[in-house]
């Protein structure tokens, strides 16, 4: 595998070699997203949308390369097949996208509402607290007037303020039990009516001091709820979502380029939120599915055209025969004359370097 890809990246020139990095990294992600979109329903549908996406990144350059060798028809089945197949990898890619995008506007909506929500109970208890102190401040101020006033012309009045509703009960009934005799005794008359008064008197005392106790325990409840939804708004952390922002900012732009006014561009509204949001995923989705295709085709264009047929071949060395190593000739056992010129042929023959290279030139012919 090793040896097959370097033979296949040296059919490409540097830039080629660049392109095709870039494809092939553009390519797993591509794989990678259309992989998790479809593993959502299925492994299978999983390796089928990544497959999908691999066959996507291909096919362009495979329909040039055909055209390009006048292979006219095959390069027109293919172009046929990179739409079906661009198609289902948007599709793929749109689904990822939707997902994630819609997903964490979605969570960050609820998260955001349950710290709203804990944030109001915390304003709406803080309001109900100051009713309730401005209650008991003029259920205070009621009471100071009751235990001040003076009933009947013998000046009675209560001089300290009831502790509690239940601490009138016992003076309560001891004045309707005056009340009962006086009336058996005389019939109602002045001192009857001077002791009806003092117990409407002390009645009047006893709700006063009802109203205030009631007061007092809402109060109390009040401060408990408070403090509770204080630690349970503090539990629940505000979620600053990448995504919202970035949405809410394209919407705010589209509604300032749209003529929309100041006030309404600020704040968008749902449906153009929305739509911002679709068309930023749909963006996103082309972008990532183009890049490998292009990549690729970038890369195609950038072959060695003389290495396309035959450049994984590499020539052998050329190399010389191994000559046999050279033989001493006993040319004087050969030649037996005393004449002079046949003995200074004989002495030249001896020569050990004529020999050799007469040897040498022997074996490179045979060879």
């Amino acid at each position: 595998m090793r040896s097959f890809l370097s033979k296949f990246m040296d059919g490409y020139t540097t830039t080629g070699k660049f392109w095709l990095a870039l494809g092939a990294f553009a390519l797993i992600v591509d794989a990678a997203i259309s992989y998790k979109y479809g593993v959502t329903l299925t492994w299978l549908y999983g390796v089928g949308f990544a497959l999908v996406a691999v066959f996507f990144a291909l096919l362009p350059d495979a329909v040039y390369s055909e055209v390009e060798n006048r292979r006219f028809a095959s390069g027109i089945v293919l172009a046929g097949l990179c739409i079906p197949l661009g198609l289902v990898a948007l599709y793929s890619h749109l689904g990822y996208g939707s997902s994630i995008r819609v997903g964490d506007v979605q969570q960050a909506s609820v998260q955001n509402a349950k710290y709203d929500d804990g944030r109001s109970t915390v304003v709406e208890l803080k309001d109900k607290i100051k009713l309730l102190e401005a209650n008991t401040k003029r259920l205070d101020a009621d009471m100071d007037k009751l235990i001040g006033a003076k009933v009947g012309p013998d000046g009675w009045s209560m001089t300290v303020a009831p502790a509690s509703p239940e601490t009138l009960d016992g003076p309560i009934a001891a004045k309707q039990l005056e009340v009962a005799n006086e009336s058996k005794r005389n019939g109602c008359k002045a001192k009857c009516e001077a002791r009806t008064n003092e117990l409407a008197h002390l009645q009047s005392l006893r709700a006063t001091a009802v109203k205030i106790a009631e007061n007092q325990k809402q109060y109390n409840a009040t401060l408990e709820a408070l403090a509770n939804s204080r630690n349970a708004s503090a539990a629940v952390e505000y979620k600053s979502s990448a995504v919202v922002n970035q949405t809410n900012v394209a919407a705010q732009l589209f509604l300032a380029m749209s003529g929309a006014t100041p006030e309404k561009s600020i704040d968008p509204d749902k449906v153009t939120f929305s739509f911002v949001n679709i068309f930023i995923a749909g963006a996103g989705s082309l972008a990532f599915m183009i890049m490998a295709p292009v990549g690729f085709f970038v890369a195609g264009r950038n072959r060695i055209k003389e290495r396309s047929s035959a450049y994984d071949y590499t020539p052998a060395s050329p190399s010389l025969p191994k000559l046999p190593a050279p033989q001493h000739i006993h040319t004087r056992e050969v030649v037996k004359t005393d004449n002079g010129f046949a003995a200074r042929a004989v002495a030249a023959l001896d020569d050990p370097k004529l020999r050799n290279a007469i040897e040498s030139l022997r074996g490179f012919k045979a060879a």
